[in-house]
């Protein structure tokens, strides 16, 4: 045994493996060298994909590339509230897409699947107002488009009332309606007139309800018009229902049923308060907190006006006064639009509208109303009818025939007897037959042609 030491642990160990031990000291091991963690790149794979896939491997499968994984992003608390009512409203459209239920049975079913998703929407803004210790209490807006479906199905039901109950009961909920509330009311109520039932919707009641959702609306044009003079142009919401083009369809929707009604008086207020007259020795052109006029002023607005003009119940000398009188404004409209923008507005459906509506009851003068109108925005040059050769296209670049507006221009001069007029408009469309519509590949427009060359017995082209 060494010398010197104590005697302990040492004492039980032979002397050669001490001497050992002390030479050559403790045996310490080498720490592993540092590894450096190489960042995947955004465009690999996670691990559990790279792990499906060598299973894949190992079975013999075959390999598939089309694996996704979703990475769920930190989303607001509020998000839960709406895809809440995003699938509201889609149990809704399944609903009232079943054909094996009637009208009432829809939207029974859909009022009260309506009602029961509203109460968890409150129980689930109650728990995340709790969780984020929120004062504010949350306006269930995302709701509207479900309430809005909800009131439709009530009118094709014919139950107006219960949509009038379901429009009063949402804005007491706080809900604000939207443009598009308005336009599918209004819309689906002129689909119900339609149907000839009238019975409630012409009582005085109605009439003044009738009245307050205009009287609503024309607050929502107010606060649009605010909020698109505070952001200097068009509001850019998020909501796209609150858009000057939906209140412009509301709008529309309105008018055409008050037409439907008999209130054609009412419908021309409504018009000119939104397109006034273009000159403004006539009517302002723009108010205070209004929108500008060309979000109304549209091809849309005013082939809508003429075409309800001209379906509405009234005498035929009125009819025919106020239809030349929106036309005489539409005109004056289209010189300006032109003259600003060089955009037309006017499209063939308008042309066709018009045709259709400046003859209705045959009135003294209508060819030579037509014939001015295509002399001038169509170039159709009238050598048969004395006065109508100096009409040619105005600044803007002149509308073409298609196949459906020459059959109706055709139709109409030869229920009128103006056979010349025939034969004019099928030489024009002949002129423009190898860029546009070709007139001897429609056979009723030959026919007809043939028909105007034998009354007047001239001789072809």
């Amino acid at each position: 045994m060494l010398r010197g030491r104590s005697q302990g642990w040492a004492s039980a160990v032979p002397e050669t493996v001490l001497r050992c031990w002390y030479s050559t000291g403790p045996v310490r091991r080498r720490a592993p060298a540092p590894t450096t963690t190489t960042r995947k790149a955004k465009h690999e794979p996670p691990q559990s994909v790279i792990n499906f896939r060598n299973m894949q491997r190992r079975r013999g499968d075959t390999f598939r590339t089309d694996i996704r994984v979703e990475r769920k992003a930190k989303q607001p608390p509020w998000e839960s509230l709406r895809q809440h009512m995003f699938a509201t409203s889609h149990k809704i459209a399944s609903i009232a897409s079943a054909t094996d239920k009637d009208a009432l049975s829809v939207y029974k079913e859909a009022e009260a699947l309506l009602h029961e998703r509203m109460l968890d929407w409150r129980a689930l803004s109650r728990r995340i107002r709790a969780r984020e210790k929120s004062p504010t209490p949350i306006s269930p807006q995302y709701g509207v488009p479900s309430w809005n479906h909800v009131m439709r199905l009530a009118i094709r039901a014919a139950s107006p009332t219960g949509a009038w109950h379901l429009y009063c009961e949402m804005k007491r909920q706080g809900m604000r309606p939207t443009p598009r509330t308005y336009a599918g009311f209004f819309h689906a109520m002129v689909s119900m007139v339609r149907d000839k039932k009238l019975e409630t919707l012409r009582t005085p009641l109605w009439t003044d309800r009738l009245d307050k959702m205009y009287q609503a609306m024309e607050q929502l044009h107010t606060t649009i018009a605010r909020a698109s003079l505070e952001k200097h142009g068009a509001p850019s919401h998020q909501d796209q229902d609150m858009h000057p083009s939906s209140l412009a369809t509301a709008y529309k929707a309105y008018i055409t049923l008050l037409c439907t009604l008999g209130r054609y008086r009412t419908a021309l207020e409504v018009f000119h308060a939104v397109c006034p007259d273009v000159y403004p020795g006539m009517a302002p052109l723009t108010e205070e907190e209004r929108l500008p006029r060309r979000w109304f002023a549209t091809v849309d607005m005013y082939t809508a006006m003429v075409r309800d003009l001209a379906l509405c119940r009234m005498p035929v000398e009125e009819r025919q006064e106020l239809v030349r009188q929106v036309w005489r404004q539409w005109q004056d409209e289209v010189m300006q639009v032109s003259r600003r923008t060089g955009a037309a507005l006017l499209d063939t459906t308008a042309i066709k509208t018009l045709v259709w509506a400046l003859g209705m009851g045959r009135p003294h003068g209508d060819v030579q109303d037509v014939c001015a109108m295509l002399g001038r925005y169509m170039g159709v040059r009238f050598p048969s009818v004395p006065g109508m050769t100096e009409y040619v296209a105005t600044d803007i670049a002149p509308l073409h025939f298609d196949e459906a507006l020459l059959m109706d221009v055709l139709a109409f001069f030869d229920r009128r007897e103006a056979y010349g007029c025939v034969i004019d408009v099928y030489a024009h469309a002949m002129t423009e037959a190898s860029r546009y519509v070709d007139p001897r590949a429609v056979p009723e427009a030959q026919t007809l042609n043939d028909k105007a060359h034998a009354q007047l017995q001239r001789p072809r082209r």
